[in-house]
């Protein structure tokens, strides 16, 4: 009933010959209204901006720019603009107008990680900029906390009514859960984790504290603030690691105690 970014997958009709498959993708659309509205939008994904009225056909601008025909958009003079490919480039003010003078303004946003309900997964990469946002629309002031902690010193609320957040810099301790409130009574949740690989190849410290730490160890993946150590030779099982000369005096024992007996 309500699209939300985790939604996105493959369906199965069952019982069908043949199975019929469905690959669903969520577009967030955004309807104009006669105040300024706030747009959010999925880094590298597409956005769609509806005028509420008005009559064809219709102009677009960026910012004071007229939009022009391009891979970039859809159809340039309909009442619904598709901007596709979305990036950084994309934070600016969106403006339709129609024949008959209609005008509305779109202030967009672009995220990394959407939602609206639920649960929403959230991969992330150490040492980078990470935004989360309400594909949904928000009429009060939103609340965001962290689960499994406090928030990030450097976090920072962006848009009308904050429906984002952004973690200019993640580090290790901000891997965690983190809780939106809006609309009195709704809630979405972002868990946020980095897999394996995420961190940089020049990522000697431990983020979380300042410390140091030791380069005969790796991290695997980082989720929700653990770490799991790789045994540095490859010998190590659930954690332990074991000597090869101990392997053998265990096995010449092991046969002495055989002949003994």
């Amino acid at each position: 009933m309500t699209l939300a970014e985790g939604d996105e997958g493959t369906y199965t009709a069952d019982g069908t010959s043949p199975v019929e498959k469905f690959q669903v993708q969520v577009v967030p659309v955004c309807t104009g209204q006669a105040t300024k509205v706030t747009c959010m939008g999925k880094l590298g994904g597409e956005l769609d901006l509806t005028m509420d009225s008005g009559t064809t056909p219709f102009k677009w601008h960026k910012d004071t720019t007229e939009i022009v025909a391009s891979e970039k958009y859809g159809a340039i003079d309909a009442m619904t603009l598709t901007i596709k490919s979305l990036d950084d480039d994309d934070e600016k003010e969106f403006k339709g107008t129609s024949t008959d003078k209609i005008a509305r303004v779109f202030g967009v946003q672009v995220a990394n990680c959407l939602g609206a309900k639920g649960t929403v997964p959230c991969q992330a990469k150490l040492n980078e900029a990470l935004k989360l946002g309400i594909s949904d629309t928000v009429s009060d002031t939103v609340t965001w906390v962290k689960v499994d902690g406090q928030l990030p010193a450097n976090n920072l609320k962006v848009g009308a009514n904050d429906v984002g957040l952004k973690l200019k810099d993640l580090k290790a301790a901000d891997v965690g859960t983190y809780k939106a409130t809006y609309n009195s009574d709704m809630e979405v949740f972002f868990a946020v984790s980095v897999p394996a690989g995420g961190d940089t190849k020049n990522n000697k410290k431990d983020n979380s504290g300042g410390g140091s730490s030791s380069n005969n160890t790796s991290t695997d993946q980082v989720n929700f603030g653990e770490s799991k150590p790789k045994p540095e030779d490859g010998s190590g099982v659930g954690g332990l690691s074991y000597s090869p000369a101990l392997l053998v005096t265990v096995t010449l024992v092991h046969l002495l105690l055989q002949l003994a007996a």
